[in-house]
């Protein structure tokens, strides 16, 4: 006739277990739902990382094409005689000449005050005092 004093007899302790089952419940269906979030906006930031850097790797691409090859040798100038004999007086060590002596070479040999060796040999000594 005397039932046992067994959880969920008591409508207080009842009550309270159905409440907490209700809000475990409800605390699951927020955690799938936040996950849900989390997992949209992972996807959509390695999307956009991955955008990124598929832009980041097209335009390196333009910038190496754009860049001459480094194997590539530098066009060679050509120079003409009158440069190579005027750069070859101003390689040449400058002969020790009087203060007046030099002035009047220099205005006769138009390459800085030295005359080359071919102008000399053709007659491009200065001309005699008279």
């Amino acid at each position: 006739a005397g039932g046992g004093g067994g959880v969920g007899e008591d409508p207080g302790e009842k009550a309270a277990v159905e409440d907490l089952v209700t809000m475990l419940r409800q605390q699951s269906e927020e955690a799938r739902e936040n996950a849900a979030v989390f997992a949209r906006a992972l996807q959509t930031q390695q999307e956009q990382y991955q955008k990124l850097f598929d832009d980041m790797q097209k335009v390196l691409e333009l910038h190496v094409k754009q860049q001459k090859p480094p194997s590539a040798k530098p066009q060679p100038t050509e120079l003409s005689a009158a440069t190579l004999q005027a750069l070859a007086s101003l390689m040449r060590p400058a002969p020790q000449q009087e203060p007046d002596a030099g002035r009047s070479a220099a205005v006769g040999s138009g390459a800085g005050g030295h005359q080359s060796e071919g102008a000399a040999a053709v007659g491009g000594a200065p001309p005699a005092a008279a």
